[in-house]
């Protein structure tokens, strides 16, 4: 294996020294080497299975690992600078790393041109942080929404009548101040709610379920503990 390794990585860097265009777009100009030496030992692979008469399931296995490697490393957006960085990527098996581990001594980064790395790319030895960025394109981030949610009664119902009778007797009378009753006896009046602000039936009437939805159920919900700014 050592020497078909080694055939394919001067290969490839005969290609990137000639400025070769891949047959894959690589996101990385810096990232091309790599995706060299993999199509030169794709090459190979074809090379010995046609020598066979045929491709076999291992050869096929085989190309097929080397097509996903490199169609997931053209999509690594930062400069891959060591063989720890070049495992990390998907589909990158333990062979192809080891093939990997072959290249890097033989072109250690600062042999490769320099002049097509990207601002921001990475030397020398890398962090774990920089193995998982150079293994993966960046997640975009997702915005919060905003949980404050702006509420506003519908018509004729009694919410919407009492913020209008409030209303009303704030303009009119300059009155900011109600009790309870003063203000549902005021709301039943003025006809602003479709339904009666006292409910169907009265407390007599309710017997052991002690308990009816009135217009004043939903004061402390909506009104009283309304946020600032809600309308």
């Amino acid at each position: 294996m050592s020497g078909g390794v080694t055939d394919a990585a001067h290969r490839s860097r005969e290609k990137w020294e000639r400025d070769e265009l891949p047959s894959t777009s690589c996101r990385c100009p810096a990232n091309l080497p790599y995706i060299y030496f993999l199509e030169e030992l794709q090459s190979d692979a074809r090379a010995k299975a046609a020598a066979k008469g045929g491709g076999s399931s291992s050869s096929d296995n085989w190309l097929r690992s080397l097509a996903l490697s490199i169609r997931e490393l053209a999509k690594v957006p930062t400069h891959i600078t060591n063989d720890r960085q070049a495992r990390a990527v998907k589909f990158v098996g333990p062979l192809i790393g080891k093939m990997f581990v072959k290249y890097f001594q033989l072109y250690p980064p600062g042999s490769t041109v320099s002049a097509e790395v990207p601002a921001g790319a990475t030397s020398g030895p890398a962090t774990k942080a920089e193995d998982t960025a150079a293994a993966e394109p960046p997640k975009a981030k997702k915005q919060r929404k905003s949980t404050t949610k702006m509420w506003e009664p519908k018509y004729k119902t009694a919410n919407f009548a009492l913020l209008a009778c409030m209303h009303r007797g704030l303009v009119q009378d300059s009155k900011s101040v109600w009790t309870k009753a003063e203000l549902l006896k005021y709301t039943e009046e003025s006809g602003f709610s479709r339904d009666s602000m006292y409910g169907q039936k009265n407390a007599a009437e309710l017997g052991t379920r002690g308990y009816e939805y009135t217009g004043w159920s939903g004061f402390n919900k909506y009104l009283k503990n309304a946020p600032t700014g809600s309308q």
